[in-house]
């Protein structure tokens, strides 16, 4: 007998349609927190704020950003995504006006501790709705677009501020984030449902077509605790690129600063088109192999080997030559974010995706804050060299680590029948 969940005075939204949403959410989420850093300088010279004080700003929200996660991913899993998630984004949209109205530092500082609290919410929404509305061979994809939407997002918010200060001030990027962000809100809450709150259960005969998540509960704590390590390996590589190689590419003289600002955006076209090809190849590999795990490490294997070509910027003489390296490297890095963040639906229950997805997240963010601390005393001490090396070995060192913990878990997925709206939220199995 099998437990299978049907839809009750609800109709099926499309996968498609949940993924827009998403989408759109992570982009204006990426120019609300872009905004300020990108206007900084001009704030800086019309208010009494200290560069010390902007970085402390910078930190405060940094600080908030990487530990408020696990506070979201127990309410999503607990009260729904429609609700939490709308909610978190009407408060930060409420909050980009406080900046219009604020003119001392400690004003500011309020608003940074608050919109990092609000805006971590984003991706721990994004990994709990693609856990519960897509099959196995939907998520990678979903889960690329969304990579690619924050990409997309820090392409985006550099020009429009520019273009808020030369049409008025450095204040009118915070007026338009506000009603993007409120409009998304009722375009969410008009649509978005909460398929678990919406469902009744009924005992149906037989071996009807499932798409579970992967048996690993079986030791549920070792497979978050490698994971939360897995992310506090590699997620710095990408925040080190995108922050500091500006600085190093001025240091060594391959590029002015003028050069680097009107150049960067090409590796963030890579690190987009990486997110979206690797989510469709290994949900491809899915549909063909029925096996989900291997697909996704597949996948993640082919990153790991282009992550060392890093190295090659040590060599690179000409700008052009580091953008090409950058381009290869940010690609790959998003590809294995890809699906590893679809492994978190892969191997979890739906419904503590959320709390497990926010472990993860502070993982991340404590590995790029404590990576931060040391790589200016590396410099100083030593050069460039030895960060280098660090960057191109901890992607296979986490690879190793995630394949030994996953390796003979990926039975062949059971596919009796086509996907319906009833077998997509079959039962998810035991709590971790």
């Amino acid at each position: 007998m099998l437990k299978v969940h049907i839809l009750k005075q609800m109709r099926p939204i499309p996968v498609i349609v949940i993924g827009t949403l998403l989408v759109a959410g992570t982009i204006v989420n990426y120019i609300s927190r872009q905004a300020f850093s990108i206007v900084a300088p001009a704030a800086q010279a019309a208010l009494p704020i200290s560069i010390a004080q902007t970085a402390k700003l910078f930190q405060a929200f940094l600080l908030f950003y990487t530990f408020t996660p696990l506070l979201w991913g127990y309410l999503i899993d607990r009260k729904g995504i429609r609700w939490v998630y709308g909610g978190v984004v009407l408060v930060w949209s409420f909050l980009q006006l406080g900046y219009v109205f604020a003119h001392s530092f400690h004003e500011f500082l309020l608003l940074q501790i608050l919109l990092g609290a609000t805006e971590s919410a984003n991706f721990v929404a994004c990994s709990k709705a693609t856990a519960v509305w897509c099959l196995p061979r939907q998520r990678a994809r979903l889960s690329g677009f969304i990579q690619a939407a924050s990409v997309i997002g820090a392409v985006l918010t550099p020009p429009l501020c520019a273009l808020a200060i030369k049409l008025g001030g450095w204040r009118h990027i915070f007026v338009w984030n506000a009603v993007v962000a409120f409009l998304w809100v009722v375009v969410w809450l008009a649509i978005y449902r909460d398929p678990d709150r919406n469902l009744k259960t009924i005992v149906v005969p037989g071996a009807l077509h499932t798409e579970q998540p992967i048996s690993v509960v079986q030791h549920p704590k070792e497979l978050v605790t490698v994971l939360v390590v897995v992310r506090w390996l590699s997620d710095p590589v990408w925040w080190f690129y995108l922050l500091w190689l500006p600085t190093y590419l001025v240091q060594k003289k391959v590029a002015t600063a003028a050069n680097v600002g009107e150049s960067l955006w090409i590796p963030y076209v890579g690190a987009a088109l990486g997110a979206m090809l690797a989510g469709v190849a290994s949900d491809k590999l899915i549909r063909a192999s029925g096996r989900t795990v291997s697909s996704r490490l597949k996948i993640m294997f082919c990153s790991v080997v282009i992550m060392p070509v890093g190295i090659l910027v040590l060599r690179a003489e000409t700008l052009w030559g580091v953008l090409a390296v950058l381009c290869a490297v940010l690609a790959g890095h998003m590809a294995w974010k890809t699906n590893l963040t679809a492994l978190t639906a892969d191997c979890f229950p739906g419904r503590i995706v959320g709390r497990v997805e926010s472990l993860f997240s502070v993982g991340s963010g404590l590995g790029g804050m404590m990576f931060f601390v040391y790589v200016g005393a590396i410099v100083e001490k030593f050069s460039y060299t030895p960060i280098f090396v660090i960057l191109a070995v901890v992607h296979p060192c986490a690879f190793f680590l995630l394949w030994l913990t996953l390796r003979h878990v990926d039975p062949p997925q059971c596919s009796l029948a086509p996907p319906s709206m009833s077998n997509r939220y079959a039962e998810r199995g035991p709590a971790m």
